[in-house]
């Protein structure tokens, strides 16, 4: 009885740099190879929207085709064209499902770099093999060091890569390297792949031609055309965990920010250390085995598992702020509030009793009080803040506490 198989591909395995040698590996197991029409349809319309990967795909297929008659085995193209619904819903899975009921129809067995794929077709009863393409280090990775801040990788361009401190960046550009656009789209697939096949690993935004992935310890950032005029990503590493002590805060001031009925606002200019405040502060209640979750645009913070980070639900922070009062929350922190919106999400956590913490982009303490006057009445700002921290530099450079005089009908900020 002939025990081979047909052996049917899907996009990534096509794309697969070294399929030739998983086809060579398979030999005495393929009687068959297929390629869906779906496939052959997704890369020819990528190709000739000038996409370097359609073009890739196709070579590749060239490849695949060569190396399989030197092998005897036949390459057949079955299915049927897409329809244009089917290719505008293709990120959505539907190009996949189509592959997945082919491969069923055929009985043959499905091959996949796709993780997901993988797994969907495993619960679907459909036969399925998953090449893993995840290399022990990923393009960007060769770049970090225990100083790396962030990486920026643009088509056209050298990679560039931020290293130091927040109070001393430098940044170091790697001359031997000129990055292509089918690099970077290559640079792309590899991170794609690794989020899909990574269970922690989790999408933030995937839409427009703007991707933005949560990744280990970092956010990475990638931009196509038509939103970006060249292909480019960024890598920022997300701040080590320091502690409160670090900041060398007077044992009386931190008394203050342990209050449970202080609520605190840590304001300053971008990247002058506010989120990395706030993680420390997470940290510190954490410690002290309080309930403590975040609310964060683009979950920037590095915290251990058991303190839960909420993202803007539906982009809406007060939804949010809902959801951390229902999970019994001992403190919470948002980052970062910048419209009305988020001020409520804000109050409502502090009307309710719960310890807040927000932060907000101002380029000094006068911006700070500006910002809170337009969104929260003046004469309410001292019983939602009671403190406020300035940054700079990545460190706490001045602490306030905010007071109501009813007399003068004024705020007064006096420097602690």
């Amino acid at each position: 009885m002939d025990s081979k198989k047909k052996y049917l591909f899907d996009t990534s395995a096509i794309l697969f740099s070294r399929i030739e040698a998983f086809i060579a590996e398979n030999i005495e197991k393929i009687s068959e190879i297929i390629i869906p029409e779906y496939v052959l349809s997704e890369m020819e319309n990528q190709a000739n929207t000038g996409r370097a990967i359609g073009i890739e795909g196709l070579e590749r297929l060239k490849k695949i085709r060569t190396f399989a008659d030197s092998k005897k085995i036949g390459v057949n193209i079955i299915g049927r064209r897409p329809t244009l619904e089917e290719i505008q819903l293709s990120k959505k899975g539907r190009i996949d499902a189509l592959i997945k009921d082919l491969a069923k129809k055929e009985k043959a067995v499905l091959i996949t770099c796709d993780f997901v794929q993988y797994k969907s077709a495993e619960a679907l009863g459909i036969k399925c093999i998953h090449i893993d393409q995840r290399k022990e280090k990923l393009f960007f990775e060769g770049y970090i060091d225990s100083t790396t801040m962030a990486i920026h990788l643009k088509e056209g361009q050298n990679p560039i890569i931020k290293r130091g401190t927040i109070k001393n960046p430098k940044l170091y550009v790697d001359s031997n390297t000129k990055l292509t656009k089918t690099k970077i789209e290559e640079i792309k697939k590899e991170i794609i792949t690794a989020i899909r096949n990574d269970e922690s690993a989790f999408f933030l935004i995937n839409q427009n031609n703007v991707i933005v992935v949560k990744y280990k310890n970092m956010r990475i950032s990638m931009f196509s055309r038509p939103f970006s005029k060249e292909e480019e990503i960024t890598v920022v590493m997300h701040a080590k965990q320091p502690t409160l002590r670090q900041y060398h805060i007077e044992k009386e001031i931190l008394e203050n920010i342990e209050d449970e009925d202080t609520s605190i606002l840590i304001c300053g200019k971008k990247q002058s250390g506010k989120t990395t405040f706030a993680q420390a502060i997470a940290l510190h209640f954490n410690e002290k085995k309080k309930i403590v979750r975040t609310i964060e645009k683009l979950r920037d913070m590095n915290l251990p598992d058991e303190i839960s980070q909420y993202s803007f639900f539906k982009g809406n922070a007060e939804s949010s702020a809902e959801f951390t009062l229902l999970s019994n929350s001992d403190i919470a922190i948002i980052d970062s509030v910048a419209n009305k919106d988020d001020f409520n999400a804000y109050m409502r956590l502090t009307d309710s009793g719960i310890k807040a913490v927000c932060v907000l982009d101002a380029k000094n303490i006068k911006e700070a009080m500006d910002k809170l006057s337009e969104f929260i009445e003046p004469k309410r700002i001292s019983s939602v803040v009671k403190i406020i921290v300035y940054m700079n530099e990545g460190e706490v450079d001045r602490i306030f506490n905010v007071n109501f005089v009813a007399e003068k009908n004024i705020l007064e900020l006096e420097e602690v």
